[in-house]
């Protein structure tokens, strides 16, 4: 999901471009809401290198210019102007990852929680990615606060998948009332996308529940092989009982000629342990610099 915000950001280059001024005052990211959210847009477009140059003075710029900013923020983040309600999350998904970012966005959870239920694609995946972000700044606030979304239909399920990585990324997922909830939400998946997201994170975080191992378990019997591979690679790094439960459908897929030759590779290398790089998965491309992303 961060991949398809990161390349939404991209496309918002041109809708970007209703910004005419030099973005180098005392506060670029203030004066760039600010003539978004007028009435008369100008309608010639800043050159690229501005736009980036609006981009990239969030990371550096005072948090006193970013708190002054943030009311604007989140007035364009409701806005009906095209893309600027996208283009407000792009701005609260880069302070979220600044090491004061805790600081910054820890009055505005309310705000970002919802956006989470956005009917805009963009601005709900790009809400939760922020989220997860700020998560590991000041867990204490946030996490309780995506726990309440894994319960709630109103909710995506990208949007909930990224939840979900954000609570077993933290050390709210030895909470007993944590733990219940998380074991729902692994029970009740059972959309090929979502649970192969789900699996991804169990196998990332090794989550090695009861429920975690039943659900891997119960994909291998899927007819969807990339949800097998996906369990396949749980299932490998969740110790030893889940091993010797996964054995014998492992050998089963290891020698099964109607199965594709990845599939069968993978379930030969979980059979004589040598699986490469077990639970990891392939990182999305290093983002373009329009992101900030180093």
């Amino acid at each position: 999901m961060r991949l398809k915000f990161q390349i939404a950001a991209l496309a918002l280059c041109s809708s970007l471009c209703e910004l005419t001024h030099a973005q180098s005052g005392a506060n670029s990211l203030l004066s760039f809401f600010e003539t978004r959210l007028s009435d008369n847009p100008v309608a010639k477009p800043p050159s690229y290198e501005k736009l980036l140059a609006v981009v990239d003075s969030i990371k550096s710029a005072e948090p006193s210019d970013i708190r002054s900013a943030l009311p604007l923020i989140a007035s364009a983040s409701q806005s009906k102007i095209p893309n600027l309600n996208v283009e407000a999350v792009f701005a609260i998904f880069e302070i979220s990852r600044r090491s004061d970012a805790g600081e910054l966005l820890g009055g505005n959870l309310q705000m970002m929680m919802n956006l989470l239920g956005s009917n805009d694609e963009r601005v709900r995946n790009g809400a939760a990615v922020s989220m997860r972000t700020l998560s590991q700044r000041i867990p204490d606030k946030v996490v309780p606060s995506l726990t309440t979304v894994l319960g709630q239909s109103r909710f995506s399920s990208d949007v909930k998948s990224e939840a979900f990585r954000a609570i077993l990324e933290s050390k709210f997922r030895s909470d007993p009332r944590v733990t219940r909830t998380l074991e729902t939400y692994i029970n009740a998946s059972t959309d090929v996308n979502e649970l192969r997201e789900t699996l991804h994170a169990i196998a990332a975080n090794k989550y090695a529940s009861q429920g975690s191992i039943n659900v891997a378990l119960r994909s291998l019997d899927s007819s969807n092989e990339p949800l097998q591979i996906s369990a396949i690679q749980a299932l490998f790094v969740l110790g030893n009982d889940a091993r010797i439960r996964a054995q014998p459908v492992w050998a089963k897929l290891a020698a099964d000629t109607t199965r594709s030759e990845l599939l069968r590779h993978i379930a030969d290398q979980a059979l004589r342990g040598t699986l490469a790089q077990p639970g990891k998965l392939p990182e999305p491309k290093s983002a373009p610099r329009l992101l900030g992303v180093p």
